[in-house]
């Protein structure tokens, strides 16, 4: 319902994952963005499956910025958002969620367990951070964060 050039910016946070084609939704965020306009969103990766009403895709930041360029953004930024130590944490932590849903007399055990997990979770960002460049663990990510803006007439 938003005209042309109406905004000098728009956030998608964990939203593209959500729609069926992200590429029409970022072809909307174009058209309502004024010219020299910011686009910012996060996407996950390698996360759980979950609702919200759907879930229907994962891609790749290699995915964002041909999508990205084909609808006319410029000055892109493309980072990763965790690591592989962050990713090994959240299939624990989901794991660890089941569990106590499924535990009946044991939940104090399960809930103990996510105590521990989350005082781990601090040293496998660091260790993240402390992965060589260059190093295929730095392939694995927990999702992207993208900057772009609209190209200027």
């Amino acid at each position: 319902p938003f005209r042309d050039a109406t905004f000098d910016a728009v956030v998608c946070a964990e939203v593209l994952e959500h729609v069926g084609d992200p590429r029409h939704v970022i072809a909307e965020v174009e058209r309502v963005l004024k010219p020299g306009g910011s686009f910012v969103a996060t996407v996950p990766f390698l996360v759980h499956i979950h609702g919200d009403p759907q879930d229907y895709g994962r891609y790749t930041d290699t995915f964002w910025r041909m999508v990205l360029t084909h609808a006319g953004f410029t000055d892109l930024a493309i980072e990763r958002q965790g690591g592989f130590w962050a990713v090994q944490w959240d299939a624990l932590r989901e794991w660890v969620r089941v569990g106590r849903q499924h535990a009946g007399r044991r939940r104090w055990r399960w809930a103990v367990a996510a105590r521990v997990l989350g005082r781990v979770r601090e040293a496998a960002v660091a260790a993240d951070v402390r992965c060589a460049p260059g190093s295929r663990l730095r392939q694995v990510t927990t999702g992207f964060g993208m900057a772009a803006r609209k190209a200027l007439p």
